[in-house]
Order: C-alpha cells, then sequence, then structure tokens
C-alpha cells in the first residue's frame, strides 16, 4: 500500500507527492524521484512500455555485487 511522500523532478518541475498521488512522467522526459524525509515512502510504479525492463535487471546485478548499496 502506498505512503509517505516521494518528491519528483520531471523535467524543470519540482513536486511532492503523497499517498494516492498519480504521477505520470511521458516516455524519455528526465525525472527523479526521492524520499524528502527521515519516513519510509512505498511507491508502486509501472512502466509502459516496458523500455526500462533492462535496466531494473543491470540495477539489480549491480546492487547484488556490493558496487552501490540499497537502503531498505
Amino acid at each position: 500500500m502506498p505512503s509517505g511522500t516521494v518528491r519528483f523532478t520531471v523535467g524543470q518541475d519540482d513536486f511532492e507527492a503523497g499517498p494516492g498521488t498519480r504521477v505520470i512522467v511521458p516516455p524519455g522526459a528526465p525525472h527523479t524521484f526521492a524520499c524528502p524525509g527521515d519516513d519510509p515512502a512505498v511507491m508502486l510504479s509501472t512502466f509502459t512500455p516496458d523500455l526500462y525492463r533492462q535496466y531494473f535487471r543491470d540495477l539489480k546485478k549491480t546492487v547484488e555485487s556490493g558496487r552501490i548499496h540499497a537502503r531498505s
């Protein structure tokens, strides 16, 4: 279940999204997201079309190799 607040930057626009907020990022648009506070945030992400499938596979391998650390 979504909870907490996530800060999004899409192009030049910054905003904070709370639980239940839908964020749509156009394909190819530069974007980032982060948890701005000390409280954890949980979000559900869907990707269509599945252009980023290999990115997440590669990211998983990088985390498992110990080259970067994922916070839990």
